[in-house]
């Protein structure tokens, strides 16, 4: 990575070193669930990107800048339920799901999760329901944000069935109902 950031500084490619930065930035996102490296990834890709004599530089800028109030407002989200203050980030994730684009600087889906364990742990199920209806009508895969057993409690406190068939079956439900069909 040093080297990657010392070709691009040495060539004065300071538009390729943003692209760099924001690249790694998704990769924290992605891989490590690491929303405050991302930050900084992202803040390091606006500095390269003033630097930089980018053809559309304004537009790049404040692509930039709307990515990263998102990942301020979330890592804040993430503080505040670090340090207790539960619903302070609660109303920061309600805000954020609703935002445009979004899902450009953050993942929904962990926005969501936020939310639902929120009411869950609260014994509020109903509001639990009525997010994990928003995270599916915005077409987010359930199964990598939300433990499975906290799913079934949410349609079971809601006295619906078993969710597992139609969002998501792992390999154990399908293999329960193949040998159910021979």
């Amino acid at each position: 990575m040093k080297t990657i950031i010392q070709f691009y500084t040495k060539a004065k490619a300071f538009e390729s070193l943003a692209n760099f930065y924001d690249a790694c930035a998704q990769v924290e996102i992605d891989e490590y669930r690491d929303y405050e490296k991302a930050l900084n990834a992202m803040k390091e890709a606006k500095r390269q990107l003033d630097k930089s004599a980018a053809v559309n530089k304004d537009v790049k800028q404040n692509l930039l800048l709307k990515r990263i109030k998102y990942l301020e407002s979330y890592c804040e989200a993430r503080e505040a339920f670090n340090n207790g203050n539960y619903e302070q980030m609660a109303r920061i994730c309600d805000s954020l799901v609703d935002q445009p684009s979004v899902d450009e600087a953050v993942r929904l889906g962990d926005v969501f999760a936020n939310l639902i364990e929120f009411h869950m742990n609260k014994g509020d199920v109903q509001q639990s329901y009525s997010y994990l209806q928003k995270m599916q009508k915005k077409k987010i895969v359930i199964d990598p944000y939300l433990d499975r057993k906290m799913v079934e409690d949410i349609y079971r406190g809601m006295g619906m069935p078993n969710p597992h068939k139609q969002y998501g079956a792992g390999s154990d439900d399908i293999e329960e109902d193949i040998n159910e069909e021979f």
